[in-house]
């Protein structure tokens, strides 16, 4: 059965390949990249200085699908893929009229606006070839903040959507898909932001604090700026801004580790990293859009009509939630989360620290929407498996199918869905 209204997938961060044009190498989206260069990830980073990340290089090349190395290998996208096109999908490029499936490849390193207006354009594109400018989104983790700002603000920039202007736009989006979306944040991306990250435990490459700083989504899924994410030594709740930059320095969080600052500053990528002044100052810079990014998604949008959303959640295992703050007696900060050696065995440490959730985010933050948003909640669904794993499994394609196959609602004006998810509904209720 071939389908009439296309469907675009849009993959979490880290989900699309990137390219270095210039010498003709892929630095990321191959097995190899899971592995290599040893470098801490810094052919990876963004320039943080302004101005400085115009110069950067590297460009989106394909979503990923599978990647092999030797006797080692992952699905990513693939199972997704073939299950769509299964289901009577035929996928390939967005200027060919007669296909209905596609997958956005973006650069994972920008910021979630620029990543939305990129996506907008590509969304006029597709509807520009066709007759009907229906399309529907598919949308994975920290994909889902970018595809709900699309459907509310369209290619705004944030000070345009901040002033109330009306988006333009030849398409209609008429589903909304989110799959283990964090869109309420995710305290692991504290931990990696402060911690680093490998893709590939214990012999995969390395990608430092550092660099992960230097990636501006991560900044945007960092849970919004509501109830208390920090506790003490004694468990009780701290109040801690965490879109507060002067907090960062406070607690010694990524860069301004004074063991990471000091390797920053007598190291040779100032062109990366730049000095103590430049670091603090795209702090600020981030932390400052990513929360007036959240405060948009809570707000009324004047363009979000005829729109219906589908919920993929997934509370089969933990995820973190909180992070205990730990002072010395010489006055240093430690920061512990849910995962490290001292509170995983440590019951009520634990309990403080996690909640019921995929790894990633939580259930709360999954079922995080606003009001206008809740008004127009189709049907949810559940999973069980990690974050990502959740995406090869046959109970998230059967989902997806059949969301993809359900009667679409005809307009927000229309009377209310009176489905609301337990989460949801316990936030709207706060």
């Amino acid at each position: 059965m071939e389908r009439e209204v296309p469907v675009v997938v849009v993959p979490g961060v880290t989900g699309s390949r990137l390219k270095d044009p210039e010498r003709d190498i892929e630095v990321w989206g191959t097995a190899r990249g899971f592995f290599t260069p040893k470098d801490r990830g810094h052919s990876l980073a963004l320039p943080i200085r302004e101005g400085d990340e115009a110069r950067d290089a590297l460009v989106p090349n394909g979503t990923i699908f599978h990647v092999r190395l030797l006797t080692w290998s992952k699905e990513v996208y693939r199972p997704l893929r073939r299950a769509l096109e299964q289901g009577g999908y035929r996928s390939g490029e967005l200027v060919q009229p007669e296909v209905s499936l596609f997958f956005f490849d973006y650069d994972w390193r920008r910021d979630n606006v620029e990543i939305a207006k990129r996506l907008h354009q590509s969304l006029e594109l597709l509807a520009s070839g066709r007759r009907d400018p229906r399309v529907h989104l598919v949308c994975q983790s920290s994909g889902a903040r970018v595809c709900r700002y699309v459907a509310k603000y369209g290619g705004l920039s944030l000070e345009e959507a901040e002033a109330g202007e009306q988006p333009k736009r030849g398409y209609r989006l008429t589903k909304l898909i989110l799959v283990g979306a964090s869109n309420g944040g995710s305290m692991r991306q504290l931990h990696e932001l402060h911690n680093g990250r490998r893709y590939v435990p214990s012999v995969g490459r390395f990608l430092g604090p550092e660099t992960l700083f230097t990636l501006r989504p991560l900044f945007g899924d960092l849970p919004a700026d509501y109830g208390a994410l920090f506790v003490d030594e004694g468990g009780k709740l701290l109040a801690v801004d965490l879109y507060d930059p002067a907090s960062w320095t406070t607690y010694q969080w990524s860069v301004f580790d004074p063991q990471i600052a000091r390797r920053l500053d007598e190291g040779p990528r100032s062109e990366l990293f730049g000095d103590a002044d430049n670091r603090f100052r795209y702090l600020s810079e981030v932390l400052d859009r990513a929360r007036r990014v959240h405060r948009l998604l809570e707000l009324p949008a004047p363009g979000f009509e005829g729109t219906s959303i589908y919920l993929l959640l997934n509370g089969s295992g933990v995820a973190p939630a909180r992070a205990q703050l730990v002072q010395s007696k010489e006055g240093a900060w430690s920061t512990r989360f849910f995962d490290d050696h001292a509170v995983r065995n440590n019951l009520h440490l634990k309990s403080l620290l996690g909640a019921p959730g995929d790894g990633h985010a939580t259930l709360a933050s999954q079922s995080v929407l606003s009001k206008q948003e809740l008004a127009v909640v189709a049907d949810e669904r559940e999973a069980s498996g990690g974050h990502f794993d959740v995406m090869l499994t046959r109970a998230a394609h059967n989902a997806i199918l059949e969301f993809l196959g359900s009667p679409e609602a005809a307009s927000e004006t229309a009377a209310p869905n009176t489905f609301i998810t337990r989460a949801a509904a316990d936030r709207q209720d706060d």
